[in-house]
């Protein structure tokens, strides 16, 4: 397949992997925002509200459709995900970040990007794989919640 000019019809090989590395792509995003420290408090602490949850899941599909839709040849750099990103949070959740998360993301994400488009997908693979269990964990306490046991 490889080897012969194709002009008239697509290599079936080629279709399906770059469907792999789309669908790897896309795993890549969802593990990169679920370890986002800052999108995942504001899930659990719905900063969203009740459909939280959702806007999460929601983010993954528009990120990559960002990318997908991108002209031939145009790619997505890291400051335009950084802001892209940045409505988002502030749009859905309320949330403006200043601890630099954004840009560790958007250049995570355009880095994973990168690596599926130029066949070194193994990084994007391995770190899909190391997501799943690794979540730091992070409090948020609203105004007037005081945890402290004192009953002063």
């Amino acid at each position: 397949c490889l080897a012969r000019s194709h002009t008239s019809h697509t290599c079936p090989r080629l279709l399906w992997l770059a469907a792999l590395m789309a669908d790897l792509f896309t795993q890549g995003v969802q593990a990169a925002l679920q370890r986002w420290d800052a999108l995942s408090v504001a899930v659990e602490q719905q900063f969203g509200g009740p459909d939280s949850e959702e806007k999460a899941e929601w983010m993954v599909e528009v990120v990559v459709q960002l990318f997908e839709n991108k002209a031939p040849g145009k790619a997505v750099e890291p400051e335009e995900l950084e802001d892209y990103l940045d409505d988002i949070m502030m749009a859905e959740f309320n949330l403006e970040l200043r601890d630099g998360s954004l840009r560790r993301v958007a250049r995570l994400i355009v880095q994973m990007r990168k690596d599926c488009q130029s066949g070194h997908s193994q990084r994007v693979l391995d770190y899909v794989r190391s997501a799943a269990p690794a979540r730091a964990a992070v409090t948020v306490h609203g105004p007037g919640n005081d945890d402290d046991d004192d009953d002063d």
